[in-house]
């Protein structure tokens, strides 16, 4: 779905709460999260073209 055509019923109240929220907090939060990932472990990586895994 291109951007121009809107939000997904399914998403609006997500959409409408994301909008209502302050930067501010949208920032806390995903500082608060990374802190825990690492905390716990958590770690993603991502793999580009190029990159080969062995298995």
């Amino acid at each position: 779905m291109r951007a121009e055509e809107g939000v997904r019923a399914a998403y609006a109240e997500i959409d409408r709460w994301l909008r209502a929220t302050p930067r501010e907090q949208l920032d806390s939060k995903r500082h608060e999260a990374e802190l825990l990932f690492r905390r716990i472990g958590i770690t993603f990586a991502v793999y580009g073209e190029g990159v080969t895994r062995s298995g």
